[in-house]
C-alpha cells in the first residue's frame, strides 16, 4: 500500500498493526501511528521538506519540459488548488495548517 497514491482509506486487513485513521494531503494517504516515522518530526520540519520537494518538482518539469509551473501546498486539495493560483504563472504558495494562516 506504501508508495501509491490512493484517496481510499485502507481497509483493517491491510493496515494491520496500525490505526485506520488516515490523512490525506493532496491524494497521498498516510497512516497516523507510532509506526509512522513523519509522526515523530516536528509540523515545521515536515512542511519545509515538502515545499524543498515541490520546489524540486517545479524545477525538473522546467529542466525536462522547458515549461513553467505553480504549485501550492496546504491541508487539504482544495487549499491547495487555491494556493496554486496565487503565484502564477512560475511559483509557489504553501498555506500552513492554523487558522490563521488559512
Amino acid at each position: 500500500r506504501h508508495g501509491k497514491l490512493s484517496n481510499a482509506t485502507p481497509s483493517a486487513s491491510e493496515t494491520a498493526g496500525t490505526t485506520t485513521t488516515t490523512t490525506t494531503t493532496t491524494g497521498v494517504s498516510a497512516p497516523q501511528s507510532i509506526n509512522n516515522p513523519l509522526s515523530r518530526l516536528p509540523p515545521s520540519m515536515i512542511h519545509k521538506t515538502a515545499q524543498t520537494l515541490l520546489q524540486t518538482i517545479r524545477r525538473k518539469v522546467h529542466a525536462i519540459t522547458g515549461l513553467t509551473c505553480s504549485a501550492g501546498l496546504a491541508s487539504n486539495p482544495l487549499l491547495a488548488k487555491i494556493a496554486s493560483d496565487i503565484h502564477k504563472p512560475n511559483g509557489q504558495c504553501f498555506v500552513g495548517p492554523s487558522q490563521q494562516e488559512i
